[in-house]
């Protein structure tokens, strides 16, 4: 029985498919117009152009202006293009600060990798020598330090204080 009511689901959906394209008439197509049955449609009309007159070109180009890029130079403007940006969102505007402030990171991320360097190479200079970071070597330092308040102890015992 549920195999007779799936066959009669199938044959119904395609003859609904069939009877929706059909038409009632075969013969009703038009002869083929145009070159591969697709037809040329008109030419819109043209409009007349308007005239325009050419502003004369100016005497001498300015020449573009060149900027240092610095620390200095972006700190002082990338507020002053982001202002630029939100009052007059143009392409031009918001890509000059963009272009800002992506100068301004990659600077940032070059000094922190020439920091990273420089300590790295300098062991005088790192932190890991000034407060170790390796469980190992605070255990080690701690144990110094009680070792060093056990001496302080018995060398202020054997001695008694006197003052001057």
């Amino acid at each position: 029985m549920r195999l007779f009511f799936v066959h009669f689901l199938i044959a119904s959906s395609f003859s609904g498919a069939v009877n929706a394209t059909a038409t009632p008439d075969w013969t009703n197509y038009k002869d083929p117009e145009g070159y591969y049955w697709y037809t040329e449609e008109p030419a819109p009309p043209k409009k007349p152009e308007p005239k325009t007159t050419i502003p004369a070109p100016p005497a001498t180009p300015a020449p573009p202006a060149t900027v240092k890029l610095s620390a200095e130079w972006l700190k002082d403007n990338i507020p002053k293009l982001l202002n630029q940006a939100i009052n007059n969102p143009t392409p031009a505007n918001v890509g000059a600060y963009y272009a800002a402030q992506r100068i301004s990171i990659d600077m940032a991320s070059r000094f922190q990798d020439a920091s990273r360097e420089y300590f790295m190479f300098n062991p005088t200079m790192s932190e890991d020598t000034r407060r170790p970071s390796s469980n190992f070597v605070l255990n080690s330092t701690r144990q110094e330090g009680v070792l060093a308040k056990q001496v302080m102890k018995v060398s202020s015992q054997s001695r008694p204080y006197r003052p001057l």
